[in-house]
Order: C-alpha cells, then sequence, then structure tokens
C-alpha cells in the first residue's frame, strides 16, 4: 500500500502538519491535498533529526487515535529515520502507561507490553512459568476493544479448561462489564458449532467419570469372554495385580447374575461392594440394598461423653435428626457387652425422635437368611408404615455395576484418548502398533499385551458410543471441524452467539497442549476465515500433556503454521524467588530461553536423592509405591 492509500483513511497522519487544518465541515481540505502537504514538508526537512522529529511526533499520534494503522505507517515511512529498536520501544512505553491510565492492575513489564502491543500479524508468546500470561491475555483483550476500537464480537480467546475461561472471564467483566468479546473452551465452542443431541462422555476433574466408566464396562464385557479373559489375567498379574485382585475379589469378572449371587454369598462384603464387621451386619446391609433403602453405616453419635457408632441409621425423609436405628447384637451373652448393650436400648427409648429395631443373631443361626430377612422386613414395614419390595436382579446390577476406577482402566483410557486425539481410526490404530518397535525385554512384552489389547478395547469403545448413541468430547471437536469444512461457521450460546467468520482476532492459551485434533478445528476456522489474527502463548517447558495426545510440533512450528507471523517472550517469573528459577532453568538448559527472576531473595531449595529416600511403615501402608508424595509432605514438615 502507498502512503498517499494509507493516509486517506487515516486523516490523523496529516490533521497535524499545519494550524490551519483544522476548518469548519464546509472548508475541510480534501485527502489528496492533505497527503501532499505532508510529503511536502517532509521532502523539505533538510536534516535527518528534524524528519526523525516529525515522524516521532506522528507515531506518538497514532499510538494514541489510530493504533491499528502505526505499524505500516512506521514500514512505509520511518524505518530510514526511526531505528526498529527505538520504535518498539516507544510502542512498549505506550502499552505500560495506556495500562495504568486505564487502572488495569501492575504496569506490565517491557516483554508483556510488546505481546500487548503486536496486534497486526500472528503472534506465539513463549510464556515461562509465573510470567503473568493470563494477565497478558487479559490486557491485550481490553486494549484491542477499549483503545483500538475492535468490536468485542470480533475477538476471541480459546482456553482448554472451565477454569481458566473462568478466571479470564472474571478478569475481563471487571473492565468491560456490560460487552465482552467471547470466552470459552475449545470443546465449548465445538459444542455450540456442532449442538449435539447425544448425552457426552467425559471425565469431570473432581466430578463424574462418565467416560473411563463406559470404556470401564467395555473392558468388563471383554473380562467375561472366555477368549480374552486369561489375556487380560496374563497382563494385569503382571503389572496390574492389585488391580486384578479387586476385580476377582469383587465378582466383575462374571456375569450380572452370577455378581449378585458371589456376593451374597461372602461373609463380609455386601453387595454394595462394602465391607462390614459380621456376617450379620452384612445380612442387614444386603436386604437394606436389595430394597432400595437408603442408610448410613456406622455413623457418629456423641452420647454420654463419647463416639457411639450404631449399626444403621434410617434417616427420616423430612429430618436427619429422626428416623429408625438398627442395631445387632452379635455377641449376646457376653457380660460386659450385654451390659453396653442394655444402656444402647435405654439411649434409644429415651430419645423420642428415634425408633429401635434390635436384631438377635439367633434368629439368623437357627431360622436362616430367609426368616431373618423376614423378621426384618415386616418390623420396618410397622414402623415406617411402607411396603417394601426387592429390586429386580437387574435393577440391583444397575447400582453396583461401577466399580472404582483403577490404574488399569486409566491407562486404557489414556491411550484411548490420546487415539482419538490423533484422530486414529481402529485400523489405523493398529497400523500404528504393528510398526511400533517393541524391545525383546520383559518390559517389551507387557507393553506389547496391552496395546494388543488396547486396540480391541479401542475399536469396542467407538461401536458403543454408535451404538448407545453417546459421543465424547474428541468426537465432538472431530464433528465441529467437519461442520466448519462445510461452511457452517456460525456458534451458538446461551453466553452470546457469533460467527467465525467476522471474528479478527483469536487468542490461544496453553498453546503446548496443542493436538492434531484442536489443530484441525484452528485449520477449518481459518478455511473460512483467513483474515482472523492469532495469538498463541504457551511454554514447551510445561508440555506435559504428550500421554494424552499433545503434540510439541504445532508449539515448534507456529513460524511455518502461521505464516507471516512473530515470536515473543516473555519469560520473568514472577511467582517463585531466585533459585527455583535457576534450578528450572538448569534443569531445562539448552531447550530454548532461560527464565528470569523477579526477586533479588534466593529462597530456598532441598534437594532429595529419592533413590536413598526410604518410606516408613505407615507410608508404606499409605502411598504404596508413591516416594514422591512423602518425600515432599516430609521436606514440608521440617519447613515448619
Amino acid at each position: 500500500m502507498n502512503l498517499r492509500r494509507q493516509v486517506k483513511t487515516d486523516k490523523s497522519i496529516v490533521e497535524r502538519v499545519e494550524s490551519d487544518r483544522y476548518k469548519s465541515d464546509g472548508d475541510l481540505i480534501n485527502d489528496e491535498f492533505l497527503v501532499d502537504k505532508f510529503l511536502e514538508r517532509l521532502d523539505n526537512l533538510s536534516s535527518l533529526n528534524e524528519k526523525k522529529l516529525l515522524l516521532t511526533k506522528e507515531i506518538n499520534v497514532l499510538f494514541e487515535e489510530k493504533f491499528l494503522s502505526v505499524d505500516e505507517f512506521y514500514q512505509l515511512k520511518c524505518t530510514s529515520y526511526v531505528p526498529q529498536l527505538e520504535y518498539q520501544h516507544k510502542k512498549q512505553i505506550f502499552i505500560q502507561s495506556w495500562v495504568q491510565r486505564n487502572n488495569l492492575g501492575n504496569k506490565p513489564d517491557l516483554e508483556q507490553a510488546l505481546a500487548i502491543g503486536t496486534v497486526n500479524s500472528h503472534v506465539q508468546v513463549i510464556a515461562r512459568a509465573g510470567s503473568g500470561k493470563t494477565s497478558t491475555l487479559v490486557n491485550r483483550a481490553i486494549f484491542l476493544q477499549k483503545h483500538c476500537g475492535v468490536n468485542p464480537s470480533e475477538i476471541l480467546l480459546l482456553v482448554f479448561n472451565r477454569k481458566a475461561a473462568q478466571e479470564i472471564t472474571d478478569r475481563l467483566k471487571k473492565y468491560l462489564p456490560n460487552d465482552m468479546p467471547h470466552v470459552m473452551t475449545f470443546h465449548a465452542l465445538a459444542y455450540a458449532i456442532v449442538h449435539p443431541t447425544e448425552k457426552l462422555l467425559f471425565n469431570a476433574p473432581n466430578g463424574g467419570q462418565d467416560q473411563s466408566r463406559a470404556l470401564q464396562s467395555v473392558i468388563d464385557d471383554y473380562l467375561r469372554d472366555p477368549n480374552y479373559y486369561e489375556e487380560i489375567k496374563t497382563l494385569m498379574m503382571k503389572r496390574f495385580r492389585e488391580d486384578w485382585s479387586k476385580i476377582i475379589h469383587q465378582g466383575f469378572d462374571k456375569s450380572p447374575e452370577e455378581v449378585i449371587k458371589f456376593r451374597r454369598s461372602l461373609t463380609e462384603m455386601g453387595i454394595d461392594g462394602k465391607y462390614y464387621k459380621s456376617y450379620g451386619e452384612k445380612v442387614i446391609a444386603d436386604f437394606l440394598f436389595e430394597h432400595n433403602i437408603q442408610f448410613a453405616y456406622e455413623r457418629h453419635v456423641w452420647w454420654d461423653g463419647m463416639n457411639y457408632h450404631p449399626d444403621f441409621t434410617i434417616f427420616s425423609n423430612t429430618s436427619e435428626k429422626k428416623g429408625v436405628v438398627i442395631e445387632y447384637f452379635g455377641m449376646k451373652g457376653d457380660p460386659d457387652y450385654d451390659e453396653m448393650s442394655a444402656k444402647k436400648r435405654r439411649f434409644w427409648q429415651d430419645n423420642f425422635e428415634w425408633d429401635f429395631v434390635e436384631l438377635d443373631p439367633q434368629i439368623l443361626r437357627e431360622e436362616g437368611r430367609e426368616s431373618f430377612d423376614n423378621f426384618l422386613k415386616s418390623t420396618l414395614q410397622e414402623i415406617m408404615r411402607v411396603e417394601f419390595n426387592r429390586l429386580s436382579d437387574e435393577q440391583i446390577w444397575l447400582k453396583i455395576k461401577d466399580r472404582a476406577i483403577d490404574r488399569f482402566t486409566k491407562a486404557v483410557v489414556s491411550l484411548m484418548q490420546r487415539s482419538r486425539k490423533l484422530c486414529l481410526t481402529p485400523d489405523q490404530l493398529s497400523q500404528k502398533i504393528d510398526n511400533h518397535q517393541l524391545n525383546d525385554s520383559e518390559i517389551g512384552e507387557i507393553e506389547w499385551r496391552f496395546l494388543n489389547l488396547g486396540q480391541d478395547f479401542y475399536k469396542s469403545y467407538l461401536e458403543r458410543l454408535e451404538e448407545t448413541g453417546e459421543e465424547d468430547f474428541d468426537g465432538l471437536m472431530q464433528r465441529a471441524s467437519q461442520t466448519l469444512n462445510d461452511g457452517v461457521t456460525q456458534f451458538k450460546r446461551k453466553l452470546g452467539s457469533g460467527d467465525l467468520k467476522s471474528l479478527k482476532y483469536i487468542m490461544i492459551d496453553e498453546y503446548q497442549d496443542f493436538s492434531l485434533l484442536f489443530y484441525n478445528l484452528v485449520q477449518a476456522i481459518r478455511n473460512q476465515n483467513n483474515e482472523a489474527l492469532f495469538f498463541c502463548v504457551g511454554d514447551d517447558w510445561q508440555a506435559i500433556n504428550g500421554f494424552a495426545g499433545s503434540d510439541l510440533h504445532y508449539y515448534e512450528n507456529f513460524l511455518q503454521i502461521f505464516n507471516p507471523s512473530q515470536k515473543l517472550n516473555i519469560p520473568t517469573n514472577y511467582r517463585s524467588r531466585t533459585k527455583i528459577v535457576e534450578i528450572g532453568n538448569k534443569l531445562m538448559e539448552g531447550k530454548g530461553i532461560a527464565a528470569k527472576a523477579s526477586t533479588e531473595v534466593q529462597g530456598i531449595v532441598d534437594i532429595v536423592n529419592l533413590a536413598k529416600f526410604k518410606l516408613s511403615t505407615i507410608e508404606q501402608t499409605e502411598y504404596k509405591n508413591d516416594s514422591f508424595t512423602p518425600a515432599i509432605l516430609r521436606l514440608l514438615r521440617n519447613e515448619k
């Protein structure tokens, strides 16, 4: 673009050439004349300093009034008079001043300011730990909207989890309460594009584990297949022995009907998979569970200065301060025990909010389990005035089929998620496994067994999704990419709708966690909107999600993927003290730009040789093969 054309769109370049340019509306001098006037004056200046002064003055005007145009003006006319580093420094100082004038919090450092103010190209920001990347993202969005005049509907911030999305949203609301840019996770964007009708399976960080449970049900189906039973057993005995023991002990290798029958036959484990102190208590727990009666086992009750645990408590529907208490006096005949039992009877008889049921082991011993169950049923029905019916075996199975998510399932989930993020079909996964080089050691054999089972689990998992009409987030992402490639660019959310074609700025957090799945979605956006500029922040030193499918290829080849683009650094760590930063730099030496400490305070670093660390007996019981956690806890205790 030539200078005349640029100046026609940005009148500020010429509107200050002479004081007489401020005319009434009818007397405004036309753009062509103003451009010529500016160029003539610039050419007539004899010294470089005068030309630099004029251009610097105009740069400062553009910083304030036409920031999105200042880079192009500098490249077109100023490079011969204002050095690049000087121009860059002026921009950094302006950004710092702007952030302070608008009360956006702490003044950004020079590197952060440069990242905020680089707005005319794709940008990759290498942001070391504690360097303020979130505040940089937020300040950049605010700057684009409030200073550069970018419409909030033209800005999108993408993150990888809800917590990060909420943090950014909360910060932006403080300064842009009425008109915010789009902020969402990649999965939320995919959902807003596709609007799936299927149930979505996913593992919440501190909640449900629907995806793991779905895959675990696939594994359990294979366990009941004689053709796979021995293969799974061999693998788990070699690497997941404890998990295998739990599966066998709880009967999950059996059919649903066999599991219920097996658990009824056990002496201490109830049908619900929990342990009880005696066979009599286990029978009571089974009865309550099979009749869908909610209960608490050995809850805490404060009684006469001591913590007392009645065997079973059935709370009232209206209050937790009344209901039914069941005691199984299984050691009847022991003098001390009988004396304590008499005290318990009196305690509950004096407590009018509670009905007390005493069960005698003699009925169970002499008349059997069925008579014992009938006695308990009639007693409870009389007290609670409700008729209880036993659940069907199918209903009981639905209540007990979910077992704890064990290490083996987590390993299979990891393989499945990685395969999904690589967009692999079952055949493609099988091909990768066939091409994978294994060593001849025992570890190589275990890996071979795991991968061969894993490919079958993966195929069955995908078939299950299709059969049940369910979907997972990875599948949703793939569908979103296809929808975009088909030309559908609108997204609709309760928090606001938009059109990806209208976006001008897209900012991505934690870019080091990119995978093929996310890359395909971004490329689909770019296929429909090649004008949008990407600003991707990440830290390859924090790339810890390779097991889940993330790939540093996209981080390391940013300049080729987004071309033309710039790479910037914000290396100063404001979170850690000097010694911590130095240790991190030494650990990652030769792997990119080093971090810088923001403080001269040294801090304390304790070095532990885990190879020599010995777990105490208590630590062995609590942490088993994990030596890292107790080592850290000991260090923390020593600091106190």
